[in-house]
């Protein structure tokens, strides 16, 4: 799975429609051109093999990045000659600004190490280990931009909100925002007591359900809005998953200016005690803002984003529900169980030893009772906690059983 998803990061600007080139060979050329992080690190591909991924997930979604049977160097392990470290660092002191990648390559021509993946790995992890990562790029000058039709691309951010009591203490709040960047439509909004992935994920889910699926989603770094449930989320729905140069918040300037008005139209005018005080002033602000002439579009965010609805593309609300389900690879132990968040559930029958991939709707703090067994993204199965006290009042036969069962296997391909 780790492996498809980089291969969908590579495209999730494509699929975004926020590449900024005028064909999409010339794209495929310009990440041909940069390294791709991968579950064994840095490596980078030819235009044509990230061209054929664009066209799997096209066809096959998710499923279809997925790597096939595993590379026979899997588990070797070589270790860098002290010549060979030795050359390293000076290679990086000469060249500041390239990739592990290319350090590897240019020590394999002067012999230091074998063309092998195994030896491309230890380059890698003894850059990461001695802070010998490339330098950090200037930062670039940017440009005003704004997208053709409403859900192109969605920008989404957390704000400080103001503090409200709890028990007779003061507690504080935040604020999640999603705001269309044709329109300005704020399609999204939710205050909580914490910034955390799972009400990032409330809000997106609620906006997708009552304004449609995005092309694109535009997030900063931090971990709301870069995690692996959001990207699987993200490729489910065929929706690009975009983020910001790191430590640079002026790159998602809509959103930014979005959240000074919200101090200047709303939270520097009024106060609130309560929390339900505060919900239903962000419902009142979100309803006066969309519905107010817009300052720089010269009209109402509804009304801009109402004119491209037959283009907006909506999803079954099941397709929805499924595509938010958290998820997450286990084995089964010879108990025919798995273990996750230090609890035991049954597996299906016949899966001793195979991995299979669990889903789960998220409760507040990520967990659930009940996990289904997915395959080749369909239902095929349920865990549900283990119940000791049950279990030690079953006979054991001493023989092993005839049954089957359905065969879970293909839960474990990746």
């Amino acid at each position: 799975m780790d492996v498809a998803l980089s291969r969908y990061k590579a495209i999730a600007a494509l699929l975004a429609n926020s590449n900024g080139y005028a064909t999409m060979d010339a794209y495929f050329e310009m990440v041909a051109k940069s390294d791709i992080s991968m579950p064994n690190g840095n490596r980078r591909y030819s235009a044509s093999t990230i061209k054929g991924w664009y066209y799997l997930y096209l066809k096959n979604g998710l499923k279809g990045l997925m790597p096939s049977a595993g590379r026979s160097d899997r588990g070797t392990s070589k270790v860098l000659s002290p010549e060979a470290q030795a050359e390293l660092r000076r290679l990086r002191q000469e060249h500041t600004r390239i990739s592990a990648t290319n350090l590897f390559e240019m020590l394999k021509v002067t012999n230091f190490v074998e063309d092998t993946p195994s030896y491309l790995v230890a380059v890698i992890r003894f850059v990461r280990s001695n802070n010998l990562q490339r330098a950090p790029h200037v930062a670039k000058e940017r440009k005003m931009f704004q997208k053709k039709f409403s859900n192109e691309l969605w920008q989404t951010d957390t704000k400080h909100g103001p503090l409200v009591k709890v028990n007779g203490e003061f507690v504080k709040t935040y604020i999640i925002i999603i705001e269309d960047d044709k329109s300005r439509k704020i399609v999204g909004s939710g205050v909580f007591f914490e910034d955390n992935a799972l009400n990032m994920q409330l809000v997106f889910k609620d906006a997708i359900n009552t304004s449609g699926v995005p092309q694109g989603l535009y997030a900063d770094n931090g971990g709301p809005y870069k995690n692996k449930q959001l990207t699987l989320i993200c490729a489910t729905l065929g929706t690009g998953l975009l983020h910001t140069p790191v430590k640079d918040p002026q790159a998602k300037g809509k959103i930014e200016r979005l959240n000074r008005t919200v101090d200047q139209m709303w939270l520097d005018r009024e106060k609130y005690e309560t929390m339900a005080e505060l919900k239903d002033g962000l419902d009142r602000f979100v309803s006066m803002y969309n519905n107010r002439t817009h300052g720089t579009t010269k009209i109402s965010p509804q009304n801009s984003w109402t004119a491209d609805y037959d283009l907006i593309r909506f999803a079954d609300s099941k397709r929805v529900d499924e595509a938010f389900m958290h998820r997450d690879f286990r084995i089964v132990n010879n108990a025919s169980a798995i273990k996750i968040w230090n609890q035991y559930f049954s597996a299906p029958p016949g899966m001793v030893q195979h991995k299979i991939e669990v889903r789960w709707v998220p409760d507040k703090d990520g967990h659930s009772k009940e996990l289904f067994v997915y395959s080749q993204g369909k239902r095929v199965g349920e865990c549900k906690p283990v119940d000791m006290e049950a279990n030690a009042y079953v006979p054991y036969s001493g023989k092993k059983s005839k049954s089957k069962g359905i065969d879970y296997s293909d839960t474990c391909k990746e």
